[in-house]
Order: structure tokens, then C-alpha cells, then sequence
């Protein structure tokens, strides 16, 4: 699947949920580099924001994930 594909379902995945992670770009479209595709889309002149989170992983590791929403505008 190429980039623009990608870029689409994302978009599409976000206005349908609100939100996606990392984990769910690569259900729904085996996209592996989440953060570049959102690059792409905020090219285009989406507006996307980030939030981080942190957890523990099972080696008691703190791990960091993104996760991305469009931004709503209050107009």
C-alpha cells in the first residue's frame, strides 16, 4: 500500500474514531511509521495534535506512545 493509500485510511480512521495509535495504523493498513504518514497529512494542512503517554512494559521498562487526533476548531 502506498503512502497517499495510507495517508487516507488514517484520515478516514480518525474522523470515524477520533483518535489512532501506532498499533491500530498497523491493523488497519500495515502501516509502520504512524509519525510519518501524520507528517504527510499535516503537509497537506490537516491539523493534527499529539498526545504522549507513558506506561510500564512487562520488563517494568516506562515506554512512550503517541497518540494522534485532529484538532477542533472552536470557529
Amino acid at each position: 500500500m502506498d503512502n497517499d493509500s495510507q495517508c487516507k485510511m488514517i484520515l478516514f480512521y480518525l474522523k470515524e474514531y477520533g483518535k489512532i495509535t501506532a498499533q491500530d495504523a498497523l491493523k488497519l493498513c500495515g502501516c509502520m511509521r504512524l509519525a510519518a504518514r501524520i507528517h504527510d497529512l499535516r503537509q497537506k494542512g490537516i491539523p493534527i495534535k499529539t498526545e504522549t503517554r507513558e506506561y510500564k512494559n512487562s520488563a517494568g521498562n516506562k515506554v512512550r506512545y503517541a497518540i494522534y487526533s485532529l484538532e477542533v476548531s472552536n470557529a
